[in-house]
């Protein structure tokens, strides 16, 4: 399982739920061993059995990730990749880290920051003539 799409969720969630009618291989008895099915909100989900973390399908991870990042009144990446992964196993860093770059309440704020003005004196060292 490279990526996790909705497909593949779909896949998962008809072996768990006993609807699969498709061969029974390897990686039947791997979805079977570390996953379990999960009701939240009314939605069927997708959770590890081991730690409890539901995965979260690739096409998700952005609307994820903002509503993430919009509830923490926009932290840092690192932070919101910390609460992120409270409760999704499988968003990256990456993802985060781009979906922060484009966020456009943190590009002002960054704007705001950067246009401080920073004064520059010359040095001056007491004792010389000056340039020779």
């Amino acid at each position: 399982m490279a990526e996790w799409t909705a497909e593949e969720q779909a896949k998962v969630v008809a072996i768990l739920s006993g609807k699969w009618i498709g061969s029974k291989d390897r990686k039947y008895y791997h979805i079977l061993e570390k996953f379990e099915l999960v009701e939240l909100s009314g939605l069927r989900k997708v959770r590890r059995k081991k730690g409890g973390k539901i995965m979260a399908t690739v096409e998700s991870f952005a609307t994820i990730v903002k509503d993430i990042h919009d509830a923490l009144d926009h932290k840092c990446e690192k932070k919101t990749h910390l609460k992120v992964q409270e409760t999704y196993n499988n968003i990256p860093m990456v993802v985060v880290k781009k979906i922060i770059t484009n966020c456009i309440r943190c590009a002002e704020k960054s704007k705001k920051k950067s246009c401080r003005v920073v004064v520059v004196r010359p040095i001056v060292v007491s004792g010389t003539s000056g340039p020779h």
